[in-house]
């Protein structure tokens, strides 16, 4: 199984994604393709200090500085299944 499937496991997580423009969004991750292009619904935009709301969005891959990903019981499950 390929980093990206392992990924997908988070889809319904609450994730934060950070950009390397800085800006941090929050939100309900729907899908993750292979060129790590994160689709995420129901976000929180935060951007020098001002709060936007987004019903959906997608991030570029190559912008992403890090994500985390909220629910431990998944990560934790993805851990497991790449260590096996």
């Amino acid at each position: 199984m390929d980093l990206v499937n392992h990924l997908n496991c988070i889809s319904k997580s609450l994730s934060i994604v950070k950009t390397k423009d800085s800006k941090e969004y929050k939100g309900i991750v729907v899908s993750i393709d292979g060129n790590m292009n994160i689709l995420m619904r129901d976000v929180e935009l935060t951007y020098k200090k001002n709060i936007t709301k987004i019903n959906k969005v997608l991030i570029k891959g190559s912008d992403v500085r890090y994500f985390t990903i909220e629910d431990n019981n998944k990560l934790k499950k993805i851990i497991n299944t790449i260590n096996k």
